[in-house]
């Protein structure tokens, strides 16, 4: 699977996330190295500075190394937004041994960094 369409499949889980009463809706998936695809949307957490809530930081558990992760923000009306993951996701997704993270910028447009 290309992470373009692993990315497709983040901004499909972020489309059907039903928690969020905001107006972005994020949401993380990943093809592991065994070809599981696994999948986590953002939640709401008390301390707003943790990255626990995360979806990045809660599809961590469920990776392998070698992964490739694809983070997803979107609009309510259904566009892409940034969803380059903060730092402190990052550096657990580096821990992971996660090969790649693909993620939206705008509408059609992604990005993509290489660990």
């Amino acid at each position: 699977m290309k992470p373009k369409d692993i990315l497709q499949i983040a901004v499909e889980v972020a489309r059907r996330e039903p928690t969020h009463k905001g107006h972005m809706l994020m949401a993380a998936a990943s093809m592991r190295s065994d070809g599981l695809v696994v999948c986590a949307y953002n939640v709401q957490v008390k301390s707003q500075r943790s990255p626990h809530g995360h979806a990045e930081y809660r599809l961590h558990s469920k990776l392998t190394p070698g992964s490739t992760v694809a983070v997803a923000r979107v609009t309510r009306a259904g566009a892409w937004a940034l969803a380059k993951p903060c730092k402190a996701c990052e550096t657990i997704l580096r821990n992971f041994r996660v090969e790649r993270v693909v993620y939206t910028i705008s509408p059609g447009e992604f990005g993509t960094m290489l660990f």
